[in-house]
């Protein structure tokens, strides 16, 4: 006698929807050394610094190897966007 059992369902993985922020540019204050970034979301200009929030949703965690680190809020996952583009 065979019986049939049915595959496990694999739970889908939560996948945060694309950055959606460009970066425009990176300001360095030189007495602090701290950067700010220029950043462009629909036609709006938003600046931010690490630890700062944006949109309510993200949260710009880090800077580091040449990566912005976010936070994407609703689901705790993190997004990178590197500064410079990858050829």
């Amino acid at each position: 006698m065979l019986i049939e059992v049915p595959a496990a369902v694999q739970p889908r993985q939560s996948v945060p929807p694309p950055l959606p922020f460009r970066l425009l540019a990176r300001i360095i204050d030189t007495g602090s050394g701290r950067s700010t970034f220029v950043f462009t979301r629909d036609g709006s200009v938003l600046l931010a610094r690490v630890g700062d929030e944006l949109d309510g949703a993200y949260r710009l965690d880090a800077f580091e190897h040449g990566k912005l680190i976010f936070q994407y809020k609703p689901m705790n996952i993190r997004q990178t966007l590197p500064l410079a583009p990858t050829p």
